[in-house]
């Protein structure tokens, strides 16, 4: 499949809605048009760029069941937004969307920005595997804080790929719920001794409680003891939470920020922004809610 290696290829190649559409049938479609009422494969298009089956003549759309449908936004667009945000090292905010594209309010510059938060989970990306430090860390202002929690896969003295989950409690059903959905059996977590990762081997999965060096030992900063790579991972996270949005996160949408982290740190070092912003289209077609 072919796509824009960079944003000047992204403006040349997908500046029409024409374009658009037909980049987006290329993905939806990738073996060709078939109708969804007759199961046809022999079509031609009308003047409202609509899919028409030479059949039964339903018109179908590309658009329709994904988040473009219904929008009022020209897809070019939509392809620049979704450029810009995947761009944004340290997160992505509605003010600046609504600077940057000139949206009218900042409360569908949110709305926009939430779904383009609804693109960076995939249904079916892999769980984590091998080693992986598991924790519980604190988020938010001294009297709000939400608990979340944290994997990082170790990959000798470099941190791998990570999940995120807010979770109600520090409970071993709320704490093993996210390790089995997170973590593939048969992993090795590295936790420290909290009594909830005691029962996690009847998981599937061996475990390997790390004890908390006293304060009279000398430990080196890299001590596994010590969880150094989910640390690191903690310590961004709050310092992303500070200073992207200052603090003010809506904590009832506090997942799909989580989700949004863990989309930029897992990309962190990949080279192919192209390839990225045709994964973030793929996932913009999946069934979703309509967008503005």
């Amino acid at each position: 499949m072919d796509y824009p290696k960079n944003y000047r290829e992204l403006v040349s190649q997908l500046h029409t809605q024409e374009q658009c559409l037909n980049y987006l049938a290329a993905i939806r479609w990738k073996d060709g048009f078939v109708c969804p009422s007759c199961g046809g494969k022999n079509h031609w298009r009308s003047k409202r760029l609509l899919w028409i089956c030479s059949a039964c003549e339903f018109q179908a759309s590309v658009l329709s069941g994904t988040l473009f449908q219904d929008t009022k936004l020209p897809l070019n667009v939509w392809f620049q937004m979704i450029w810009w945000f995947m761009g944004q090292k340290s997160g992505a905010n509605a003010l600046s969307l609504q600077r940057n594209f000139g949206i009218g309010s900042y409360r569908t510059a949110w709305r926009l920005l939430a779904k383009l938060r609804s693109c960076t989970v995939s249904p079916t990306r892999a769980q984590l595997s091998g080693d992986v430090e598991v924790d519980e860390v604190f988020l938010g202002g001294v009297n709000n804080k939400e608990i979340i929690g944290v994997a990082a896969e170790k990959l000798g003295r470099a941190t791998g790929r990570i999940r995120l989950k807010h979770i109600k409690s520090r409970e071993a059903v709320a704490i093993q719920g996210f390790i089995v959905e997170a973590i593939a059996p048969g992993s090795k977590i590295i936790s420290d001794r909290h009594k909830s990762y005691i029962k996690i081997v009847e998981k599937g999965y061996a475990h390997s409680p790390q004890r908390k060096p006293y304060v009279w030992e000398e430990v080196d900063g890299n001590d596994d003891r010590l969880l150094p790579r989910l640390h690191r991972v903690a310590a961004l996270l709050k310092r992303w939470h500070l200073g992207t949005y200052h603090g003010g996160m809506d904590m009832k949408e506090i997942q799909s920020y989580l989700d949004e982290f863990v989309f930029r740190f897992n990309r962190r070092t990949s080279g192919s922004r192209g390839l990225i912003f045709h994964r973030l289209v793929q996932a913009a077609l999946r069934p979703i809610n309509s967008g503005p």
